[in-house]
């Protein structure tokens, strides 16, 4: 409890600001109910199911936000644990998790220094460190604690955001017609860069782009 409670206090420590601050105010609950959200939801279930080694696995959800993916996983009878660094995501990932039979744990955390001991989990999702991690000694920090809570013969899972992911968005909601957003959009797809709120005006965080080399 008393580290519980540390951890709480110091929960600014674990990651940006601007992220924190980002995900307390927009509604990450229901973007995956809506528009876009819904195949994201649906495409990465698919690729998830792919990669579970076994019937009963233990899995950590890292970066797991409010727990949709992580209830869907307990739900199939899988032990999950989820990890995330906003408060606001822990409230609502355990109040999920209690309305569930099989329940999965909720820890305030981050991918560079996990709670777990060694070689405990045979799948590792990480959701968001590899794009919300734009350092990239952070993310291979990430990786490596990953490695470390893994089984020898473990899967770690990791999502990332392509270069043309600003194009898409920018094509389907209009924001492509504005003239920020437009040079914002043809420097993600010359090279990596690091989309802003004030760099990019209508683009929802900052975030890592990987460009077609990483």
């Amino acid at each position: 409890m008393k580290n519980r409670l540390y951890k709480a206090m110091n929960h600014h420590r674990l990651i940006s600001d601007n992220i924190v601050s980002f995900y307390t105010k927009a509604s990450e609950e229901t973007r995956l109910e809506k528009g876009m959200g819904i195949f994201e939801f649906e495409r990465i279930k698919i690729l998830i199911q792919k990669y579970i080694p076994c019937q009963k696995a233990t899995i950590l959800d890292i970066g797991g936000g409010t727990g949709k993916y992580a209830a869907w996983l307990a739900a199939a009878g899988h032990q999950v644990h989820l990890i995330d660094p906003v408060l606001k995501h822990i409230g609502i990932a355990r109040h999920r998790s209690s309305k569930l039979k099989n329940k999965f744990s909720v820890h305030l955390g981050e991918a560079r220094q996990l709670d777990f001991p060694d070689h405990v989990a045979d799948l590792i999702i990480l959701h968001g460190p590899l794009y919300h991690l734009p350092n990239e000694y952070d993310r291979a920090l990430a990786i490596k604690e990953a490695k470390r809570v893994l089984k020898y013969n473990g899967i770690i899972l990791g999502f990332a955001i392509s270069y043309t992911a600003s194009t898409l968005v920018g094509l389907t909601n209009g924001l492509i017609h504005k003239r920020s957003f437009f040079r914002c959009v043809y420097k993600s797809l010359r090279q990596v860069f690091i989309i802003h709120l004030k760099i990019c005006p209508g683009f929802w965080r900052k975030h890592f782009i990987t460009d077609r080399n990483s």
